[in-house]
């Protein structure tokens, strides 16, 4: 077996691990599914930069946790907008109950 189809078994095998952690981070199925995804390519593009300085795992989930990154970026860019004037409005409504009552 060659260090290029070892490092894939490594890959296949801390797979689940790299989609819990993403799950974690992210709170979306989907997006942790991308994330995992494009770390694990990236993973394999750059196999001939990996130096053994960490763990062939620590190097991987590195690189995730910038895929990570990317995408809490990209969510929050595409966030929902609320008004500002729905927001006072929505506020006034939950606290008009903390008023006392007029006689």
């Amino acid at each position: 077996m060659t260090e290029y189809d070892e490092r894939m078994r490594r890959l296949a095998a801390v797979r689940p691990r790299l989609v819990s952690f993403a799950r974690l981070q992210l709170r979306d199925a989907a997006m942790a599914e991308d994330a995992v995804q494009e770390a694990i390519a990236t993973a394999i593009d750059k196999n001939d930069t990996f130096s053994a300085r960490s763990g062939y795992e620590t190097w991987v989930f590195g690189i995730l946790k910038y895929k990570i990154l990317d995408a809490l970026k990209t969510q929050k860019q595409y966030a929902t907008w609320q008004p500002f004037d729905e927001a006072l409005e929505e506020d006034n409504v939950r606290f008009a109950a903390l008023t006392r009552p007029t006689r």
